[in-house]
């Protein structure tokens, strides 16, 4: 087996931390003895070769890489947006995220949040179109089949809204990611409201058929006799005196 004391073999990473000492170190970097490497940035010539710009091209890197940023550099930056969007700066977490987005079109995350400030400014269309890439690039993105739900729902797009709820809650049925919980409980409420709706539709083209209905059907006549139209139109005439022979005056005598 061999040594890895001996020089020219080099040690893991696991053998490295285990033989270094953190507070030494500390000390000797507050006294200036050790200085820790900086990562130089890059020159402008070194990021834009005609290499990393053919690869630009051919959709192998991303603007943010062609400039030289690393993912660590834009989540820093996505954690800014979301903290903005948290206080409800949504126009200056909106030009952080549009510029995410720009610069690293294929991270799902940022076309979720990009579609969360987009509803929270009423720009539905947009919203929806960011939340199709995000679950384009990450089917796995539940927040991001939620949040196009929830929009879906306010849009009274019920069926499509049921679609990503189902699909959110299959894609996490032990519940442990609580916007499957929350896709949950809106695919119950969605699926009793419409049933109430259907009971009520039902409802409303039973009447629609009674009175239909009723409308066709003759009108009943009431039973017993009716008069004829002779006595109806014959009224009882006043009975005429009659002067009786008796009755006249006598003739006088001459």
């Amino acid at each position: 087996m061999a040594d890895p004391k001996k020089p020219g073999i080099a040690m893991s990473v696991e053998e490295a931390l285990k033989k270094l000492d953190i507070a030494q170190m500390q000390r000797k970097i507050d006294k200036g003895e050790v200085t820790i490497p900086r990562e130089k940035p890059a020159e402008i010539e070194e990021l834009y070769t005609f290499k990393n710009i053919d690869k630009f091209l051919m959709g192998e890197i991303t603007w943010a890489q062609l400039q030289g940023i690393t993912m660590e550099e834009a989540y820093a930056i996505a954690e800014f947006g979301y903290g903005l969007y948290k206080e409800g700066k949504f126009h200056d977490a909106l030009k952080i995220f549009e510029g995410l987005v720009l610069c690293n079109p294929y991270d799902s995350y940022f076309h979720n949040m990009l579609g969360a400030v987009y509803q929270q400014l009423d720009m539905r269309d947009e919203a929806l179109e960011s939340y199709t890439h995000a679950i384009d690039f990450d089917h796995a993105n539940l927040p991001a089949w939620v949040n196009r739900a929830e929009l879906l729902l306010s849009n009274g797009d019920f069926e499509r809204a049921l679609d990503d709820l189902n699909e959110a809650v299959r894609l996490d049925q032990e519940g442990k990611n609580p916007a499957s919980l929350r896709a949950r409980a809106l695919a119950i409420a969605t699926t009793n409201a419409l049933k109430a709706l259907q009971k009520v539709m039902a409802g409303a083209d039973r009447g629609v058929e009674s009175a239909k209905t009723s409308k066709i059907a003759p009108t009943p006549k009431p039973m017993g006799k009716t008069p004829s139209k002779s006595a109806s139109k014959s009224k009882p005439k006043p009975m005429a005196k009659t002067d009786s022979k008796s009755s006249k005056s006598p003739k006088k005598s001459k």
